[in-house]
């Protein structure tokens, strides 16, 4: 009796040990519009990454933005200025206002491209997990190492390409939902406000 005791309690020991604790993390991928609509996005990549390689991201992505950052808002401020005062200004027959406002556009689409290509390989060395977004724009990741992390991904709206990303914290067990969406956007598709 007690040898069938002992072998019953090691086996329920064996199972509840080899029982693992899934950790998920999962959420939406979406594109809040200025109307307050939500569109999901469909297929898009979403990448993971966390400890000494999400801090070398970090890291590069900082400097990058410690020189451009500020350039790069400017040049955001001016093309809306220029927006508003076309839309302001029904004079403005010959379009000169609306033409600074593509300029400066295109100049924040060439520095963003120029920066994207500086930061790229160290994104492509910090991918730990990856997954794509289903036609629903939901992701799923599971079994994830626990603790700090980053998701992120390139999305393209138009005909620019959006950094979203988000610092995450992954739990020792249980499911965490988080949500990339134009409010983890990087500005200018790269860097921080």
């Amino acid at each position: 009796m007690k040898g069938t005791i002992a072998a019953g309690i090691a086996a329920f020991a064996l199972a509840a040990g080899g029982c693992s604790r899934s950790r998920v993390v999962e959420g939406d991928a979406y594109l809040r519009m200025k109307s307050g609509d939500v569109k999901p996005l469909a297929d898009v990549k979403v990448y993971f990454t966390s400890g000494a390689k999400a801090d070398t991201l970090a890291t590069k992505m900082t400097k990058y933005c410690r020189v451009s950052g500020p350039l790069l808002l400017l040049m955001r401020d001016s093309a809306q200025y220029y927006e508003r005062a076309a839309e302001a200004d029904p004079s403005d027959e010959t379009g000169l206002l609306a033409d600074d406002a593509r300029v400066f556009t295109a100049r924040i689409a060439l520095a963003v491209d120029t920066g994207a290509e500086t930061v790229l390989p160290y994104k492509a060395a910090a991918v730990m997990d990856s997954t794509t977004t289903d036609i629903r724009g939901h992701y799923t990741f599971t079994n994830l190492p626990s603790g700090n992390g980053v998701i992120f991904a390139d999305v393209d709206v138009g005909t620019y390409t959006y950094d979203w990303s988000k610092n995450i914290d992954v739990p020792s067990h249980g499911t965490l939902k988080s949500d990339l969406n134009n409010d983890s956007a990087l500005q200018g598709g790269l860097c921080p406000e």
